[in-house]
């Protein structure tokens, strides 16, 4: 019984922890396309150094959570 509850309990904040992943993921795309909106036309390696921002955090946050 209790070994249940665990396991439903594991399998419960893994799609929890999904779902956040994946609503992260969505807003740092729609940030970054309102910065590129806002921004004036800019050089190619100005708009990679913004949009590899979100790989960085997500890849710190991968070390954190081992």
């Amino acid at each position: 019984m209790a070994e249940t509850t665990l396991r439903e309990g594991t399998v419960e904040e893994q799609r929890r922890r999904e779902q956040a992943e994946r609503e992260r993921d969505d807003v740092c795309q729609e940030l970054e396309a309102i910065m590129a909106a806002r921004e004036s036309p800019q050089t190619g390696e100005e708009q990679q150094s913004r949009s590899t921002h979100c790989v960085t955090v997500e890849a710190q946050e991968g070390l954190q959570r081992s």
